[in-house]
């Protein structure tokens, strides 16, 4: 009986010097800050909870937003990685000695993809969505507030100039397409309602992120758009000089370069090389 009263003892108090040492390590963690582009939320959130099953002791906090606001919120906030989505911002950053050396790195690309519904029927081509009789309304970003992967609002309302895959005009000089087209853009403030509209019923297609649509299961992507049509959404991640845990920084950014982390860019509807 002793014994057994020794041994209940003992189990108790190797799980209070766990819990202990559970909760310390809890309150020492790494604490990361990370700013990067809004549009790549759905996959940093995967990296970031595949990275701290590797390292436990890593805590990852994200501040997303656009890219300009990025900007200005460096000057603000001592963040340890910056991943924008116009390379030219890191470029500047470089210029100005805020980058810290050999930092950085291409990580991805993005693009922009024609979606619907999941159970639509549409044709899984662009040319042939975008003209399908049953499409009354084609959601997208308002590209003044947001500027949608820098798709210009004459782009969208010009897609009788897009080519086919043989480089001919979709239709040529039909200028009826156009005056046609505008009204049924349904122009929305933020991506999220994009996607809401596609399954209310509101919009028949819509244009979004890959990395958004490949998140969403209640969408499915047709097409991606003509690359010509938009400019490159392309992701650089450096480390800032003034990082407040810049060797963790490193590790992160390592990481970042591996096949394990290319693999989920991969998956989550990322372009990598």
């Amino acid at each position: 009986m002793l014994r057994s009263v020794k041994l209940c003892a003992s189990v108790l108090l190797a799980a209070f010097i766990l819990a202990g040492c559970a909760s310390k390590s809890s309150q020492n963690a790494t604490e990361l800050q990370v700013a990067a582009a809004d549009n790549l939320a759905p996959v940093m959130r995967d990296l970031a909870h595949d990275y701290v099953a590797r390292q436990p002791w890593v805590k990852i906090t994200f501040h997303f937003a656009n890219t300009a606001t990025l900007e200005k919120d460096l000057q603000k906030t001592a963040f340890d990685l910056y991943i924008p989505a116009r390379s030219s911002s890191v470029t500047a950053l470089a210029n100005h000695d805020v980058v810290a050396p050999k930092s950085r790195f291409l990580m991805a690309e993005n693009q922009l993809v024609l979606i619907a519904p999941e159970d639509s029927s549409l044709p899984f081509d662009f040319n042939s969505a975008i003209l399908d009789q049953s499409v009354r309304q084609i959601a997208v970003v308002d590209p003044n507030g947001h500027m949608l992967g820098y798709l210009t609002h004459q782009s969208l309302i010009n897609l009788n100039l897009l080519p086919t895959p043989d480089s001919k005009p979709l239709v040529a000089a039909d200028t009826t397409l156009v005056s046609n087209l505008e009204p049924k853009l349904l122009v929305l403030p933020t991506e999220a309602e994009v996607l809401t509209a596609l399954k209310d019923g509101r919009a028949q297609i819509g244009i979004s992120y890959s990395t958004y649509a490949v998140a969403d299961r209640n969408v499915h992507i047709l097409s991606p758009l003509p690359t010509h049509t938009y400019e490159s959404i392309t992701y650089y991640a450096v480390i800032l000089r003034n990082a407040p845990n810049y060797d963790e920084a490193w590790n992160f950014l390592n990481y970042l370069r591996s096949p394990q982390a290319k693999a989920i860019m991969q998956r989550d509807g990322l372009i990598v090389e």
